[in-house]
């Protein structure tokens, strides 16, 4: 076994209910980056011919039941969307004798509090703030986590930010820092800065797409074919995130040190502040946090 292998591995069964773009794309990290084996993950979801895809492409147990999933896992990914998130719960709810206070339900339905989930996995639909599940012992409390990857988690270059109740210990944190570390980076964050996450990474490859399109647009204006120029666009985005995150110098200084004066970069910035661009993008990420929140429930 590698060493990488030796680092990464979990010890546990992870179930998914729903096999989407992002649940295939945390199945594809899982098995690249060792954390389980393929015999360790099953995969639930309504449609048969998505299931015969996902079992060929990553040889991983599939099942149209979702009680085979509660049985056989120590680790369930919700990865469903927000609409359909309380009637799987509810559905999930009927097979709880499969499942005990060991087991770690993981939300990634966007816009769905820790309380809402909670009150969803309630037999009543009214919490007491600890994720108390009355139909089992009086000291059952469910472990639940809500998850925001966003999409280079399709290439491994995700960002996901991950917060959890009060019934998740620190063992099972750590656990699931290397699910997630499987496709990306993940820190852990409060609830309350969730909205924050939506806007900082959930949505903000669309800005980065906007970003490169329209650069690669005025360099094909220039004579340069889009691809080519989307390729220059992208690498240069990607080689200035790594420099933040390897050096952790503040954007502003590496402003300074591209920008010469008199030169061409300096001549950029200076359309870009006498257009607000900063500003506006503080409008948008405003926007988008405002809109996270209207949705929470």
């Amino acid at each position: 076994m590698s060493i990488l292998a030796i680092e990464w591995r979990v010890n546990m069964q992870i179930g998914f209910i729903g096999a989407g773009n992002m649940a295939q794309a945390i199945i594809k990290g899982l098995i690249n980056k060792k954390v389980v084996e393929s015999d360790d993950i099953i995969v639930n979801d309504t449609q048969i011919d998505i299931l015969s895809d996902v079992k060929t492409t990553y040889e991983v147990n599939v099942t149209i039941q979702k009680k085979e999933v509660l049985r056989f896992s120590d680790v369930i990914i919700l990865a469903v969307k927000p609409n359909n998130i309380e009637e799987v719960i509810e559905d999930i709810k009927q097979d709880m004798k499969l499942f005990n206070s060991s087991t770690i339900f993981i939300s990634i339905a966007a816009g769905v509090s820790l309380e809402t989930l909670e009150k969803y996995f309630s037999n009543d639909n009214n919490s007491n703030g600890f994720g108390y599940v009355e139909s089992l012992e009086d000291d059952f409390q469910l472990k639940i986590v809500r998850a925001m990857p966003n999409m280079p988690a399709a290439v491994g270059e995700g960002m996901t930010g991950i917060t959890s109740n009060k019934n998740v210990k620190f063992s099972d944190i750590d656990q699931i820092l290397k699910i997630f570390g499987a496709i990306g980076k993940v820190e852990l964050v409060e609830e309350k800065m969730m909205d924050a996450v939506v806007a900082l990474s959930g949505s903000s490859p669309a800005y980065m797409y906007l970003i490169l399109d329209a650069m690669a647009t005025a360099a094909e204006k220039a004579g340069m074919k889009k691809s080519m120029a989307l390729k220059f666009a992208a690498q240069a985005m990607i080689g200035s995130g790594k420099v933040i995150l390897d050096k952790k110098e503040d954007p502003q200084e590496l402003i300074k040190k591209v920008c010469s004066p008199g030169g061409t970069t300096i001549e950029a910035m200076d359309v870009l502040e006498k257009n607000n661009v900063k500003d506006i993008f503080i409008d948008a990420m405003d926007a988008c946090m405002e809109k996270s929140k209207s949705l929470m429930r």
